[in-house]
């Protein structure tokens, strides 16, 4: 997995966007080798809808948005990006429809483009039960896209703050086009859910095509408001995710349960950044959440299989860990859970990431955090089954 800059963790934190920064761990950690799991092959030809654009019957775009002429009944190839007088489209705009189960709507705020070779019904099926699962009193709307990339240029870049590494760009101009004029219609339709601040639509859209046009390897989910959410997730052709179905659901699901995270933006952490709870609590919950829904739709033991991935990383140092914050937090929440510290049914329904709990009720120099800090790596195995040693949960 790739390591990151624990300076440019908490950059991002206070710019609204820190899960985008650290699910870059999450992406980089997928990049695995090949295994022996039979490929599934690529479509090299995507399944796109015809017409990219609103209907010719959508009149509320006013004759001087230019970006969209009103005699224009498709979005032209050679439309590489969306000019910055793209913010005309009132918010009473009728989202282009799903054509060729390209788009989906889940729900009535929630927008799903996929261009991946994964089946859109799965992909749906895997957000209706996470939705489920969580506690959704906030009504959040969430747009969420997938793309390919190719291989890896071996090279990084920064946009908008943040490092990626550059792949082969897959996506051709329509199907770029049709990513950023649904996430624009988005975004004017569901502005009046941004209360704590102004949503610019223009700085989203650029920074996101500027992603998408270096093939960024994203696996982010972006906070623009307290209650709007961007999940963007790229499949390298060289990754786990594109060999391997269950890595690409499991991180599907972890990004959208950080969708529902309420007060990633919102919480104010009280001295030194590193030491505060943050970090492992936000990728922790995530993980813990995404590795659950897996092992019990696979019978298997929950608890084994988070602190089977916590294993991994026991050993590693201090300086190695900060790039490793979903596997330990995991097993860290794990034991809190195992010493009564907290209740498991708020992690998965993510009422733990709501007032700011993780800072406000769970005070970083406590005796209890700091045992669980100092003993979420005290596994056993046996029998192939993973499980706390004694004195991780002799607690008193």
């Amino acid at each position: 997995m790739k390591k990151i800059l624990f300076s440019s963790l908490v950059i991002v934190l206070f710019g609204c966007s820190f899960i985008e920064e650290t699910e870059e761990v999450i992406s980089s950690n997928l990049n695995s080798e090949k295994t022996s799991e039979a490929k599934t092959t690529k479509n090299n030809t995507l399944d796109l809808p015809t017409a990219t654009s609103i209907p010719p019957t959508a009149t509320s775009i006013p004759p001087t948005a230019t970006s969209i002429p009103p005699t224009a009944t498709s979005i032209p190839p050679t439309a590489t990006s969306i000019p910055p007088t793209a913010t005309s489209i009132p918010p009473t705009a009728t989202p282009i429809p799903p054509i060729a189960s390209r788009i989906q709507y889940p729900r009535n705020n929630n927008v799903i483009i996929n261009l991946s070779k994964y089946n859109d019904e799965d992909i749906l099926s895997w957000e209706n039960l996470s939705y489920k699962k969580i506690n959704s009193n906030e009504n959040t709307a969430i747009f969420s896209f997938i793309y390919p990339v190719g291989k890896s240029l071996d090279r990084e870049s920064k946009v908008s703050g943040r490092y990626v590494n550059e792949h082969e760009v897959l996506l051709n101009e329509e199907e770029i086009s049709h990513i950023l004029n649904n996430m624009n219609i988005w975004m004017q339709n569901n502005s009046n859910k941004c209360t704590e601040r102004t949503l610019e639509p223009n700085i989203v859209l650029s920074d996101f095509e500027d992603l998408i046009r270096r093939g960024a390897d994203l696996s982010t989910q972006l906070a623009e408001c307290r209650n709007l959410r961007i999940i963007a997730i790229a499949i390298p052709e060289e990754s786990g995710l594109n060999f391997i179905k269950n890595d690409f659901k499991n991180t599907f699901i972890h990004e959208f349960y950080h969708a529902q995270q309420n007060d990633l933006d919102q919480c104010n952490i009280v001295g030194e950044f590193s030491k505060s709870n943050s970090i492992w609590f936000v990728e922790g919950g995530a993980h813990y959440f995404s590795t659950t829904i897996l092992a019990e739709e696979s019978n298997k033991n929950k608890e084994s299989e988070i602190l089977k991935t916590a294993y991994e990383v026991k050993d590693l140092s201090e300086d190695e860990l900060i790039g490793q914050p979903d596997k330990w937090g995991a097993s860290a929440l794990l034991l809190m859970t195992k010493l009564k510290m907290l209740s498991e049914s708020s992690i998965m329904d993510s009422t733990l990431f709501d007032n700011c709990a993780r800072e406000n009720k769970f005070d970083k120099n406590s005796k209890e955090i700091l045992h669980v800090k100092k003993h979420w790596n005290s596994i056993k195995i046996q029998n192939g089954v993973y499980s706390f040693n004694k004195e991780a949960l002799d607690f008193k």
